[in-house]
């Protein structure tokens, strides 16, 4: 017999990005303050961290990053990511971005091993020396939380709240929406300018026009 429901399609979910807390840029300078750069912890959660909003890139994606896939030259350094349909994406690292994890390839002695995870983890303590193993997606989420709660920022701040920091701060900035949905991997516009408090756009990729 045929099922009636067949047919029938469940209704989509409203975008999370409607419900994500999105940090300002004062909150942003608060969140970056805290770290030691002389400590590998924080020199690599300081990159983690930049990666995400500067680069909007997934903490799923961080994840599975290797050293080969944080490409520099003389002037101008890149990220080369996996988008959601498989093929891989280079998208120019901002200045910060690139600054924070040169600083912590150099202190994890890791600049030159380009076939291992480039985020990895630590022994016990904020001393802890790098392991074997790479950080799970998990971990970085963790990681954003006990950092967000460190400086006294709201309980339910996440990955997403880094990379629509990073989204709304490039568009504020003068960033084209389509350019900014193509950076962040968005299937559709749409979730893009849910970020969008200016509501305009602009022609041109430029990801220097962030600031925070």
């Amino acid at each position: 017999p045929s099922n009636p429901a067949a047919s029938v399609r469940s209704p989509k979910k409203a975008n999370v990005a409607a419900e994500v807390t999105v940090l300002d840029d004062a909150q942003i300078r608060l969140l970056f303050s805290q770290f030691e750069p002389s400590l590998l912890s924080d020199a690599r959660d300081r990159a983690i961290l930049a990666t995400m909003l500067y680069g909007f890139i997934r903490p799923s994606v961080i994840a599975e990053m290797r050293v080969r896939d944080f490409e520099q030259d003389a002037e101008t350094a890149w990220f080369i990511v996996d988008r959601k349909d498989g093929r891989p994406q280079r998208i120019r690292a901002h200045p910060t971005a690139a600054e924070f994890v040169k600083a912590y390839l150099v202190a994890a002695g890791t600049k030159d091993q380009s076939d291992t995870l480039l985020f990895r983890s630590l022994g016990r303590g904020r001393k802890g020396l790098h392991t074997t193993r790479g950080l799970r997606r998990e971990e970085i989420y963790a990681m954003v939380r006990r950092r967000a709660a460190a400086v006294g920022l709201p309980a339910n701040i996440g990955c997403q709240s880094l990379r629509g920091a990073g989204i709304a701060n490039y568009l504020k900035n003068g960033g084209a929406v389509d350019s900014a949905a193509h950076l962040a991997g968005h299937a559709h516009i749409s979730s893009t300018k849910l970020y969008d408090r200016q509501k305009k756009e602009t022609d041109g990729v430029d990801i220097d026009r962030m600031r925070f």
